[in-house]
């Protein structure tokens, strides 16, 4: 992976990292992200519990996911945790590191059908989209799912042409989902009918982007909502402006509103 930082990791942050030696009581790691530092991890933070033989844990080569416990930039020297990495955060960064790896290959695929030199190339790219951007996938998914256009002008505009149409070829919008329930009830005589016109006032609510809702009747003034799209900001814009005319909606024909979200 070329991708690089150029400041220091913070403590808190979560970093990739190479296992480059083990001792008997702690193990030496590089980082990925960030040229010429390395990191410490002592033993009692590599796993909860009595460790016995720590390369039960970790090898040389192997790549691992930890969080920065205290930083000393001036020194370069940083102690690092593999314990403390929640699930969460351990997946979501391998799944940056797979992601930055795709868009590389969008690279290497467009250097090699040019005959141009991979390193150079990328750095071509990298020099005006991390001006914006904190990851080249991040650029390339916003250029496959936004139709956004970027001049990249060190490179030569038939390359650039290649490089946008293939990111539209291998790079797709993810689908999310925000699930929840929405309860709604009335003691007027024509509940039902108000209930029914909440709900289909919520069609003429404008989106800019993708995203959709759908309601479902679990009983008991109890209704399932999913909405879908591809952007989670936008989505969660979206469920805003749904509540919020819901809410307005109750407050005018004197219904029961509240609202449920699924974690």
């Amino acid at each position: 992976m070329l991708f690089r930082r150029s400041d220091f990791p913070e403590e808190g942050e979560i970093v990739l990292c190479r296992v480059e030696s083990v001792s008997k009581s702690s193990v030496f790691v590089s980082f990925l992200e960030y040229d010429g530092l390395s990191g410490i991890i002592s033993i009692s933070e590599i796993a909860p519990g009595r460790i016995r033989t720590i390369r039960n844990y970790v090898k040389e080569g192997m790549i691992i996911v930890c969080k920065v416990l205290r930083a000393f930039p001036e020194r370069k020297h940083f102690e690092l945790s593999l314990r403390r990495v929640s699930d969460k955060e351990r997946k979501n960064k391998l799944e940056f590191m797979k992601q930055e790896q795709a868009a590389e290959k969008i690279v290497e695929f467009i250097a090699k059908k040019n005959s141009l030199d991979f390193n150079k190339l990328y750095d071509a790219i990298t020099e005006e989209l991390f001006k914006e951007y904190s990851s080249l996938y991040e650029a390339f998914y916003d250029i496959a799912t936004t139709k956004k256009e970027f001049p990249l002008k060190k490179i030569a505009p038939e390359v650039r042409e290649q490089l946008i149409k293939t990111i539209h070829d291998r790079i797709k919008p993810k689908v999310m989902d925000i699930e929840g329930n929405f309860f709604l009830s009335s003691i007027a005589d024509n509940g039902i009918e108000l209930i029914k016109k909440a709900f289909k006032e919520i069609n003429g609510i404008k989106t800019p982007s993708d995203e959709q809702i759908t309601i479902t009747y679990a009983g008991s003034g109890k209704y399932r909502f999913v909405i879908s799209g591809s952007d989670y900001k936008k989505m969660e814009e979206y469920l805003a402006k749904i509540i919020n005319h819901l809410e307005e909606f109750s407050k005018k024909h004197k219904l029961e509103f509240s609202v449920e979200r699924k974690e």
